[in-house]
């Protein structure tokens, strides 16, 4: 005997009185006859438990019987509770273990509402919240926008902060207390129009990466593994979302923690690792060292207004970005240097800076100091041999008999050279940056040249295509621009016409990257990921990828080509020269 009779007795009344008889074998919960049926209770005590039962019921106003009441329960799938971008069911919580047992049964008994859970510190639905801008001791709070244009914080700086905030869910905008998507940020003038791109693309990290074969938004840890963002902005995007409340996951719409987040396929045991590594993705705005999302929110005030995080920001007239730190104007003028990124470059298609230029290898540090103090100039670097910006140009057209130049379409009209000869010539050109019209000695686009009538309409979406190697192949997942390795990488480009694209820009000038329109040496290029060791190997090779013109059936290399001193070596340097043989790419597409 465990228990004594009165006591078990006592016990039996308490669960009839409060709805239930317990069946602790099988987990059941019955009514005081269910029990007597199943043996769970015995006929002596069937009677007084079911005046216990009865005590519990109401009398019926209108029939005068006795009713029990039984409570209702709601339907989980149709609680709906707000996540970060879209709706939730308190059924999506639960499975997703945001919300527990006990949480989701007072929900389903009306003892909790949605927003009374919502507003549970307990449950993390859509997180503490982003760095929304910052403070400044004179004037006040600002966005993040607002800030840069200001110069209180330094370009790259606000950028990371703006994209933390796209991939967390919104772009805040702290003067009005408002969550925006990034079109209404852009539409209300809360982040600049030239933002836009780069910033649609952070907020996938919030709605989804679409899956170019299902169509299904991709969480950052899944579109990392499907190649569609890199990992480095992978993992900073994803130290912002766990600084903010979690993992986010863009089906559900809400913040999960990491070993939840692994548990549902939106996070790696490796990933995690690199984030528990806490690496340092974001910029200190006031010494510009690298730090982590974290402590940057550390410092953070909170803006005893509207409870948004604003970062303090000391309050200074001008900052420009020095070579490791910011610098005031003020400080700029007694050391008489002038800011780096303020210095402009021609670049092959769209300018470039000098701090670029020296953080890819083009300029040195004794010339970036030189530019600084201006002791030379832009122009003059520009000049210089050994500074090989735009390259030396590609084979602009063809010299016929002592002095008669003539553009590679005019030439291949006049069958002087075979067509297959003249469109990969012109393919070339596109490729290293521009189509030449070497009657009046211009740099032209694809489409400027067509529309001069220095190539061929029909040549066009060929030549468009081509162009692509030196602008940037568009990439299907993202806004950023391709090299020609990238494509190739991405299938977007064969390999073969790929090597001829490439062994074109390395005659010119080395490889192009597109996103800084300058020709780079091939260890930079595979520093800048734009190049790698088979590939260059594969150019180191010299592949015969050219025909001589003289006799159409001898693949010659570039320097081959160049040998052969076809034409007149007196003519313009753009011109088909002597050391500039006339050649052309073998058609990928025919046996020739």
């Amino acid at each position: 005997m465990l228990l004594s009779p009165e006591c078990a007795d006592y016990l039996l009344e308490a669960q009839a009185a409060t709805g239930h008889i317990i069946d602790p074998k099988n987990n059941k919960k019955l009514t005081v006859d269910e029990a007597f049926n199943d043996n769970v209770v015995d006929s002596s005590d069937r009677e007084r438990l079911l005046a216990a039962e009865k005590k519990r019921c109401k009398t019926d106003p209108n029939s005068g019987l006795l009713l029990l009441p039984v409570n209702k329960k709601l339907d989980v799938s149709k609680l709906i509770f707000d996540g970060v971008r879209k709706p939730v069911t308190a059924e999506q919580l639960h499975d997703c273990e945001v919300i527990d047992k006990p949480i989701l049964k007072a929900l389903q008994t009306e003892k909790k509402s949605a927003p009374e859970v919502s507003n549970d510190k307990k449950v993390n639905l859509k997180g503490t919240g982003p760095i929304a801008g910052i403070i400044v001791e004179k004037k006040g709070k600002m966005s993040l926008s607002e800030a840069k244009k200001e110069m209180l914080v330094t370009p790259e700086c606000a950028d990371l902060l703006l994209e933390a905030q796209a991939a967390t869910g919104h772009i805040i905008d702290p003067q009005n207390n408002k969550k925006l998507t990034v079109d209404e940020a852009c539409s209300k003038e809360v982040v600049d129009i030239n933002d836009r791109e780069r910033l649609l693309e952070a907020e996938k990290a919030a709605v989804g990466y679409k899956d170019p074969y299902s169509g299904k938004p991709l969480s950052v840890f899944e579109a990392m593994k499907k190649g569609l963002l890199d990992k480095e902005d992978g993992l900073r995007l994803l130290q912002a979302q766990e600084s903010v409340g979690g993992i986010l996951d863009p089906k559900l719409s809400v913040f999960l923690p990491k070993e939840t987040a692994i548990k549902r396929n939106i996070l790696d045991e490796n990933t995690k690792r690199s984030l528990d590594q806490s690496p340092k993705c974001y910029i200190d705005p006031e010494t510009e060292d690298s730090v982590t999302y974290n402590d940057l929110k550390k410092r953070c005030k909170a803006d005893p207004e509207t409870g948004l995080l604003l970062l303090p920001v000391s309050d200074k007239p001008v900052i420009f970005d020095g070579v490791r730190k910011p610098v005031t104007a003020k400080e700029l003028h007694e050391c008489e240097k002038i800011d780096s990124s303020q210095l402009i470059f021609d670049g092959v298609r769209k300018p470039v800076t000098a701090k670029q230029l020296s953080d890819c290898e083009v300029i040195d540090k004794p010339t970036l100091k030189d530019l600084q103090t201006e002791k030379k100039t832009v122009k003059e670097v520009s000049a210089e041999k050994i500074v090989n910006l735009k390259g030396t140009g590609p084979i602009a057209g063809i010299v016929v008999g002592q002095n008669k130049r003539m553009s590679l379409s005019e030439a291949k009209k006049e069958m002087l050279v075979t067509p297959e000869c003249a469109d990969l010539l012109l393919e070339a050109q596109a490729a290293t940056g521009h189509i030449i019209d070497p009657q009046n000695n211009k740099k032209l686009t694809v489409d400027e040249a067509c529309a001069k009538s220095v190539v061929d309409t029909n040549d066009q979406k060929r030549l468009l295509e081509a162009e692509k190697a030196a602008v940037g192949y568009k990439d299907p997942y993202s806004t950023q621009p391709l090299s020609v390795f990238e494509a190739m990488k991405k299938g977007l480009v064969d390999k073969e016409t790929g090597l001829r694209l490439l062994q074109a820009q390395e005659s010119v000038g080395g490889i192009l990257d597109p996103k800084l329109s300058v020709f780079l040496p091939k260890e930079t290029a595979i520093r800048n990921n734009i190049l790698d060791e088979n590939t260059k190997r594969s150019l180191d090779q010299s592949p015969k990828c050219y025909i001589d013109p003289e006799t159409e059936d001898s693949k010659l290399t570039v320097d081959e080509a160049c040998a052969k001193k076809v034409v007149d070596t007196n003519d313009r340097k753009r011109l088909l020269e002597a050391e500039k043989a006339a050649v052309g790419y073998k058609d990928p597409y025919s046996a020739q």
